[in-house]
């Protein structure tokens, strides 16, 4: 059965921005305004959720779901970091930082 490590990592991030981009792709197909926007959304939502905690789901699914959730909170705490960082070489000269 294909899993995660059947994927390179470029696969993997692949995969794992499909998810995303086909929630907008089905959101987009009948624009419906503001609330139409956020039911889908929270269709979308949901739905990962049910993955997620049903025991009977398929692996690979349940990894996209699970890596799916990590990947925004790694890329947040690297987006802090880098902020930190920059913040931290201003104070030092503030004529090096661009």
């Amino acid at each position: 059965m294909t899993d995660k490590s059947s994927f390179t990592p470029d696969e993997w991030k692949l995969l794992l921005e499909s998810v995303m981009m086909s929630g907008i792709a089905v959101t987009a197909a009948d624009p419906s305004g503001l609330w139409g926007l956020l039911k889908e959304s929270f269709a979308s939502s949901s739905e990962l959720v049910k993955v997620r905690m049903d025991p009977a789901a398929n692996p690979l699914i349940k990894a996209v779901v699970s890596d799916f959730g990590k990947c925004g909170r790694a890329e947040r705490r690297t987006r802090r970091a880098q902020r930190k960082a920059h913040r931290f070489q201003a104070s030092r000269d503030p004529s090096q930082v661009h």
